[in-house]
Formats: structure tokens, C-alpha cells, sequence
């Protein structure tokens, strides 16, 4: 007869008691992160909960979690372990000055954009309105170059255009004098002065009805300018043709011959004298262009004084809790100092010890 052995049970292989482990930390994990996700609507609906206590020396949300483990047939081993923030922050000042609020104690909630400290910003308003008041006088002075220079680019060709004219009747009135007059030119010259008679008051009209709708703000002042310059013009070359009809009637005298010579020398250099005005007006130019530079060096310390002024609010770059405060209300902080410590509660791990 055969003897038989005993049934011997078999046994699980190792693989399955971890695989049984991991399984059972993934459960834990799966049930503690909805307790906090539900804590966490809990609150957004106005049942704020009583802040925590939080560890300061690992920085976890102090939630404690336990694991129960099979490591063998049999077996079991109980692990615990806390729920961490993967997300922590710590503010820090960026600017020396005295810390004048603080509105966050550790445990605190914290919505992202909340004002987290609030350093005195009294020397940093000032720097600001003086940055302002330098830019607006940088502009200023910008703005009266250039009109500066549209008046005198108006004037440098109205003198042209009355140098111009007084050279041609220079000329004319010394040619006249140096020949006999005759009644066929006496007849030239007044029709002459009749036709530049009509232009000048031509020009005179023209002048009044601009004039009177730069007084209303109708039109800007270089249009009179121009107009004015075209009406000076208009009376130089009346002048002229008088001085011409002048000498047409009363012949031509020694003396007369060299008034008229001496008077085309001085037209001819008034004239070199208004054509040289392009200098003044590019000496204008350059000034202009140190002015916009000027303005806008004005511009960027506006900025930069804006920007020194906005680092003394500090506000969360996060949602979450206030892990920890490290400065107080009425500390001067140095830049770079730390603030306060927030964690991120909506990203979170569990950590066991085994």
C-alpha cells in the first residue's frame, strides 16, 4: 500500500505581498486626496475649516495618514506617514523698507493675488512724482523747440520771398535810373503797380479771414503765418512798383542813380542774409532731437520708478495656506528677505515611512 505525503499549502511568491503592498498605499492615497478635495469645496462654499497645525520642520499640511500593508501570509505592517504640498513658495521682499502690514498668520488661507505684506512706499511715491514732473517739463521743452522751429521755418522763407522781391525791384529802380524814362514805361510801371496794388489787398483779405479763424481755433497759427508771409510779400512788391512809377515820373538824377545802386547792394545782402537762415534752423533740428532723447530717458525712469513702487505690496502667486511667517509688522526688510512660506494645497503627495 502507498503511502501518501500530507498536502503541503503553497506558497504566494513574493511579488504578489509588494504588488498587495502597493495596492493598498495607492487606495489610502486615493481616499485621503478626496477628503482633502472635498475639504477644499467644503471651504469654497464658506465653511471655512480651523487652520491646521503646521510642521515646521518638514513643511507638511500636518494631515496624518496611515496604510495597512500585507508583507507576507499573515502578515501585516501599519505605515504612517503625513501629505506634503509638492508646490511650496517663499516670499521674499525685494525692496529695503519697513514692513507696515502683514494681514497673514501661519495656517492661513491665501487666494492667489491676496496681499501677503505691504512695505512703506513713502519714498517711493515721491521718486515716482518726481520722475513725473521731470518728464512733463522734458516735453514741455520738447514741444516749444518744435514750435520754435515751425516759426522760424514760416519766417525764413518769408524773408526769402521779401528778400527776393526787394532785390528784383532794387534792381529795377537802378536800371530805371541809369536810363531816360519814357512815357511807354511810365505806362508799364503804373500798370505794373495797379496789378501788385490788387494782389497786396488780395493777400491783406486773405491775411484778416485767416487771422480771425486762428482767434476762433478754427485753423493752427502756421497757416496765418503763411498767409501773413505772402501778404508781406505782396506789400514789398507794391513798393517796389511805386518806386518805379516814382522814377518813371520825376526822370533820373544823378543822386537817384546812386540811391538805387546803393539800395540794390542791400537788397542783394539781405537776401544772402535770409538764405543763410537754413543753419539756424538745422542748429533747431539737432536741438529737438537732444530733447526727444531727453524725454525719453524721462519716460523709462517714470517706468523703472513705477516699477520700484509695485514691489512694496506683495501679493500670493498662489492658492493655498500660510506654512510659515518670518517677518513681522514693523521689521525692516532687507531685499531678499523671506516673507512668509505658502504651499500649494491642490497639488499634494503622501509621504510614508517604511
Amino acid at each position: 500500500m502507498e503511502t501518501l505525503e500530507p498536502f503541503a499549502p503553497r506558497r504566494r511568491p513574493p511579488l504578489r505581498g509588494a504588488m498587495i503592498v502597493l495596492l493598498s498605499l495607492v487606495t489610502v492615497f486615493g481616499l485621503v486626496f478626496a477628503a482633502v478635495t472635498f475639504a477644499q469645496k467644503r471651504d469654497a462654499a464658506g465653511a471655512k475649516p480651523p487652520a491646521p497645525a503646521i510642521s515646521n520642520a518638514d513643511l507638511s499640511l500636518a494631515r496624518t495618514v496611515t496604510a495597512v500593508a500585507e508583507t507576507a501570509p499573515g502578515e501585516t505592517q501599519a505605515l504612517s506617514g503625513v501629505l506634503e504640498a509638492r508646490h511650496v513658495v517663499t516670499v521674499s521682499a525685494e525692496v529695503a523698507a519697513r514692513i507696515v502690514s502683514r494681514p497673514i498668520e501661519r495656517g492661513d488661507r491665501v487666494a492667489k493675488g491676496e496681499m501677503v505684506a505691504v512695505f512703506d512706499d513713502r519714498t517711493a511715491r515721491a521718486t515716482v512724482a518726481e520722475a513725473e514732473a521731470a518728464l512733463l517739463a522734458a516735453t514741455a521743452s520738447r514741444k516749444g523747440a518744435e514750435a520754435d522751429y515751425d516759426r522760424a521755418q514760416t519766417e525764413t522763407a518769408s524773408a526769402v520771398a521779401g528778400a527776393t522781391a526787394a532785390v528784383r525791384g532794387a534792381a529795377a529802380g537802378e536800371k530805371k535810373a541809369r536810363s531816360a524814362t519814357r512815357t511807354q514805361e511810365l505806362r508799364q510801371a503804373e500798370a505794373a503797380l495797379s496789378q501788385t496794388e490788387t494782389d497786396e489787398n488780395l493777400a491783406k483779405i486773405e491775411r484778416d479771414r485767416y487771422a480771425r479763424l486762428v482767434s476762433e481755433g478754427a485753423i493752427a497759427q502756421q497757416v496765418l503765418d503763411r498767409t501773413q508771409a505772402a501778404y508781406d510779400s505782396a506789400l514789398a512788391r507794391t513798393q517796389s512798383a511805386r518806386e518805379a512809377v516814382s522814377l518813371a515820373r520825376e526822370g533820373a538824377r544823378s543822386e537817384d542813380i546812386a540811391q538805387a545802386a546803393a539800395n540794390a547792394v542791400g537788397a542783394r545782402a539781405n537776401l544772402q542774409a535770409a538764405q543763410a537762415r537754413p543753419a539756424r534752423l538745422a542748429a533747431i533740428r539737432e536741438q529737438i532731437a537732444a530733447l526727444r532723447a531727453s524725454e525719453q530717458r524721462a519716460t523709462a525712469n517714470v517706468q523703472n520708478a513705477r516699477v520700484q513702487l509695485s514691489k512694496h505690496r506683495i501679493a500670493s502667486p498662489l492658492t493655498g495656506r500660510v506654512l510659515e511667517t518670518r517677518a513681522e509688522t514693523g521689521e525692516i526688510a532687507a531685499p531678499g528677505a523671506a516673507i512668509a512660506v505658502l504651499s500649494d494645497v491642490r497639488d499634494l503627495r503622501a509621504v510614508f515611512a517604511v
